[in-house]
């Protein structure tokens, strides 16, 4: 019964990694498009396009 409990909390903690990066990967992203200026319709198009909604 422990060893599955230590396989969850593995497989917790690389699914908490995972979304780590996605969030920083997320982030720099918009402190990219914010500094290239783009309005707010281009940043409305770009998320669609990168988040595909």
């Amino acid at each position: 019964m422990s060893k599955k409990r230590d396989y969850l909390k593995v497989q917790d903690q690389e699914h908490l990694y995972q979304f780590a990066q996605g969030l920083n990967i997320l982030a720099s992203k918009m402190e990219k498009i914010a500094q290239e200026e783009y309005s707010p319709k281009e940043l409305k198009e770009w998320f669609r396009k990168e988040l595909g909604e």
